[in-house]
């Protein structure tokens, strides 16, 4: 009885055992051999990601409030088409087609998107076509959308543009001041330098359809017109004089002889220009108002277009999004071509440097050089001296390997360097560390404050003011961080070269370089 059942037993193990390799045997078998292709597979497509074309981003998202959490980019329209560029990351390209009709042109979109990514070195050279007519530069940081404004001008105005009478420029902006810069500085120096004329918005001559929501709108208002008013003002003089500043309760600071490319001090006035949701589809500006003549054909208004519903122009100035909300702001100004195209008009405010020595190799225009030579240091010094009130510069290292000696400062005396001897000179300076110190021959003093270290792409603006015996260093980091400035006095050091109490220190820029291969250049 006890070897029968054993003889059982033994007889369902085995039949268990066949029916587990017979059955689960293949299972398992097909389950490896489908997580092995599984495998091959993704192997395949990651070692085929850097050929597949980048997708196109994502529109950037709009905040009044935070005007730095956004990306630059740019529209330009020609013959059919219009492109849009971010010079950091993107070239996002979405067609669109320019209908003329008898009152003008009217924009057309469409949904077709194609992209490619493009590197810093795209953001020097726009790659401009002469042909183009129209510019719109979207919501972005300060620094980004002023570099934008800077590249176009320069672009515009180094071409001849015989055949046609006006260019206009078109800005729309989510922060009125963030483009105006500091007190419309940024504006004044577009003008002086291009000669371009200035039209005030559409809405303070014909709000019809248009609306301003309230926030402290009287006061906003005003600091627009002031600011208009001024710039109207100075178009109108054959040499543009100083402009006079804004009432100080707006809480804008002083005005300087530079314009705000890279400042942190915009014209805070948050004005909201809105299109009510209920307006009639069909709603189109007045064609009384405003008006200016591109290629002989009209245009009227910030908007450049007639016969524009303005459902179809809130999406062109967002990149087809909607999550921009209905508003719309802009400042516009034209461009004419026979007041000093086909070359850049002088501009004292262009700092360019003094060329003298072997060591270095200067650019056709003064504002750059790379040192070639190994050796001692080399001092190079900007071309002029200045004895009166306040000069900001801003200048970047921007190649090559730096050196802790590097650095940028003032130097005080009333004529250039002769030479590269550091030890025979007066000046105040902040090396490649961060770290501030003053110089009186071979007498180094380190002064308390410190910024940031310095890095290939980031901007240095200094700020010297010879009246007030004050130098203020700001850097600009090329990562995006928050800008980092001190203030700096160098009374105790002019009180040396002067036995006048009171008298103005005459000085300069300079710039040191210790290694070959490093190159330096003017931004302001």
């Amino acid at each position: 009885m006890t070897m029968s059942i054993t003889i059982v037993m033994v007889a369902r193990i085995i039949i268990t055992l066949v029916v587990v390799v017979v059955i689960l045997l293949p299972l398992v078998v097909a389950l490896l051999f489908f997580f092995f292709t599984l495998a091959v597979i993704i192997t395949t497509i990651l070692a085929m990601l850097p050929f597949l074309p980048l997708p196109p981003p994502p529109p950037p998202p709009l905040c009044p409030h935070d005007q730095h959490q956004h990306r630059t980019y740019y529209k330009r329209w020609k013959a059919g088409a219009s492109r849009a560029w971010s010079p950091k990351e993107w070239l996002t390209a979405q067609s669109r087609s320019l209908a003329k009709n008898s009152r003008g042109y009217q924009l057309e979109a469409s949904s077709s998107w194609r992209s490619k990514t493009v590197n810093m070195g795209d953001a020097d050279a726009p790659p401009f076509d002469p042909e183009e007519r129209f510019l719109e530069i979207s919501a972005a940081s300060l620094e980004e959308r002023l570099k934008v404004v800077q590249l176009v001008l320069e672009d515009l105005t180094s071409r001849a543009e015989a055949d046609s009478q006006k260019l206009r420029l078109l800005v729309p902006t989510e922060l009125f001041g963030s483009v105006m810069g500091h007190r419309g500085e940024t504006l004044r120096n577009i003008i002086q330098t291009s000669r371009a004329q200035v039209w005030p918005p559409l809405w303070f001559q014909a709000p019809r359809g248009i609306s301003v929501t309230p926030w402290e709108e009287a006061r906003e208002l005003e600091a627009l017109k002031l600011v208009f008013g001024m710039l109207t003002q100075l178009g109108n003089q054959p040499e543009a004089p100083p402009v006079p500043p804004l009432p100080s309760k707006l809480g804008v600071r002083r005005p300087s002889t530079l314009g705000a490319i890279g400042s942190n001090m915009p014209l805070k006035i948050p004005v909201d220009i809105e299109i009510p949701p209920t307006a009639d589809r069909s709603f189109t500006f007045p064609t009384d108002q405003t008006m200016d003549h591109v290629d002989n054909v009209e245009h009227m208004g910030p908007a450049a277009f007639d016969q524009l519903d303005y459902r179809d122009l809130l999406r062109s100035l967002t990149l087809g999004s909607t999550d921009y909300g209905e508003t719309v702001r802009s400042i516009s100004f034209d461009m004419p071509a026979g007041r000093g195209y086909g070359q850049i008009p002088p501009a004292p405010r262009l700092h360019r440097f003094h060329v003298r020595g072997k060591a270095e190799i200067f650019a056709e225009d003064g504002r750059s050089f790379t040192k070639k030579q190994k050796g001692r240091l080399s001092l190079v010094s900007e071309d002029r001296v200045h004895k009166k009130g306040v000069e900001r510069y801003q200048v970047s290292f921007f190649s090559g390997e730096l050196s802790r000696a590097d650095g940028v400062g003032i130097i005080f005396s009333s004529h250039l360097p002769k030479n590269s001897d550091i030890q025979q000179i007066v000046s105040v300076f902040l090396n490649r560390t961060g770290r501030l110190c003053s110089r009186v021959n071979q007498r180094v003093i380190r002064i308390a404050s410190t910024l940031p270290q310095i890095e290939l792409g980031d901007v240095i603006e200094v700020e010297n003011d010879i009246d007030m015996r004050c130098a203020t260093f700001t850097i600009w980091s090329a990562s995006g961080a928050a800008p980092a400035t001190t203030v700096v006095s160098y009374v105790q050091v002019a009180e040396q070269l002067t036995a006048t109490p009171g008298q103005s220190i005459p000085g300069h820029l300079a710039v040191v370089v210790k290694n070959p291969g490093v190159s330096v250049a003017f931004l302001s």
